[in-house]
């Protein structure tokens, strides 16, 4: 990949993070990444060329951050407590969550997709430590490993929203610890 293109896509999936696919342009990113016109256009043709590639980079960062929380040898229990109490940024927010109310995002295949995918496949790494803590005996086990997966996805989203909306970094945690606690039939709450 040359260097102009990883620049214009690194730059463009910081700009998207941070205020949206919507309100970024073209002329921004160049701008920051301080690749000329010419360049951009050689690369991405149109605005959605340059945000398909910027939202599935972000979409794989959020996937790779997820497997490394919850891969690894340890028992599945302490692999979901380590993804849901995560040091986040939860003022920042998700990398890619807020695109999902972004209509230009969700009425084009190619930019809604990588979101989807990602969310998708941090699901299924979830219900696999799930899954194996229900198998010790370590998470409740009257509702599937899938159930609480998306659950706990959805926990973390919301908490990024709530934490933003209130202005407090707290929250995310917060709500990230109840839910881990809701996960174990033995917790004393």
């Amino acid at each position: 990949m040359s260097d102009s293109r990883t620049k214009l896509i690194e730059t463009g999936a910081e700009l998207i993070w941070q205020f949206g696919y919507t309100a970024t342009s073209p002329r921004q990113v160049m701008a920051a990444s301080g690749v000329g016109q010419g360049s951009f256009y050689h690369h991405f043709p149109a605005k959605t060329d340059l945000g398909a590639a910027a939202i599935a980079a972000n979409a794989r960062a959020i996937v790779e951050a997820a497997e490394a929380a919850l891969a690894g040898p340890e028992p599945g229990l302490v692999r979901v407590r380590r993804y849901l109490l995560a040091e986040r940024d939860a003022l920042a927010g998700c990398k890619i969550g807020g695109l999902a109310y972004d209509r230009a995002v969700l009425d084009d295949p190619r930019l809604i997709e990588p979101i989807g995918d990602a969310f998708r496949q941090v699901a299924e790494l979830l219900e696999s430590a799930l899954r194996d803590a229900q198998e010790a005996g370590a998470v409740r086990a009257d509702l599937s490993a899938a159930e609480m997966a998306t659950m706990a996805v959805s926990v973390v989203q919301g908490g990024y929203i709530v934490a933003r909306a209130r202005s407090d970094a707290g929250l995310l945690r917060q709500a990230a610890s109840a839910a881990y606690a809701l996960l174990d039939p033995n917790d004393g709450r």
